[in-house]
């Protein structure tokens, strides 16, 4: 059920690409749902996390690599609501500092 889900949220993606391509506001919503799946599927939902720790050498490649998805789906995601509410798309430090933090949790 989990891997009928997940494939049925990457179709879903896939089919969005056309208008991700025509209108730019769509973009970094798009960008968020990928690095949300990429986020679920390291999780180990998709597949076990034994299995994927065997492929990536260790449970902290791991771990990092969900801090640095999650992240990342956020990041875009709060983007994306940025341009929808026609808020001007200012970066501070704020919004960069988090990129540093899963760096230093390695």
């Amino acid at each position: 059920m989990k891997l009928l889900l997940f494939a049925l949220l990457s179709a879903l993606c896939l089919l969005r690409i056309p208008s991700v391509v025509k209108v730019a506001e769509s973009r970094a919503s798009w960008l968020a749902s990928m690095f949300g799946l990429a986020a679920l599927y390291v999780l180990g939902t998709v597949t076990p996390l034994v299995v994927i720790d065997s492929y990536l050498g260790g449970v902290n490649v791991t771990n990092l690599l969900q801090a640095i998805f999650a992240l990342l789906a956020i990041f875009f995601f709060n983007d994306s609501v940025r341009r929808l509410a026609k808020v001007p798309v200012r970066w501070t430090y704020y919004d960069w500092a988090p990129f540093s933090s899963p760096a230093a949790m390695r």
